[in-house]
C-alpha cells in the first residue's frame, strides 16, 4: 500500500461530509503522522497526551469527542485503553465512504 493512500482516502471524502470540522481532520492529520511516524504498522499505540499535542487539541473533553466522531463515523478504529499503563490504539482505514463502510490498512480482525 502507498503511504499517502489512507491520507489521500481521507481527503477525498470529507468534502461530501459535512460532519467533518477543522478538529476532526487536525486529529486525523495527528494520527496519519503517528502512523507514519511507526513505519506505517497496522496498529498504532498512543497516549492521549501525545496526539492531543500533536493536533493541537487543548481539552481532553474535545479529544474524546472528536476521536469517537471518527470512530463512529467509519474513519479509523479508534481502541481506547483505561489504564494509564496501557496506551489507546488506532487503526487507520484505507476506504471510507462516511457511512461505516470501510477496510482497515492490511489487517483483517482487530484484537484487544
Amino acid at each position: 500500500m502507498n503511504a499517502l493512500e489512507p491520507f489521500i482516502k481521507f481527503m477525498s471524502v470529507i468534502p461530501n461530509d459535512a460532519r467533518i470540522g477543522t478538529t476532526h481532520m487536525a486529529l486525523y492529520v495527528a494520527l496519519y503522522d503517528l502512523w507514519l511516524e511507526n513505519n506505517q504498522v497496522d496498529c498504532v499505540e498512543l497516549t492521549v497526551s501525545q496526539v492531543m499535542k500533536r493536533a493541537k487539541i487543548l481539552a481532553r473533553s474535545t479529544f474524546v469527542r472528536v476521536m469517537r466522531d471518527l470512530h463512529e463515523w467509519g474513519y479509523l478504529v479508534y481502541l481506547p485503553s483505561y489504564d494509564n499503563r496501557v496506551k489507546s490504539k488506532v487503526l487507520l482505514k484505507t476506504k471510507n465512504d462516511g457511512d461505516g463502510n470501510s477496510e482497515q490498512t492490511g489487517f483483517s480482525r482487530i484484537q484487544k
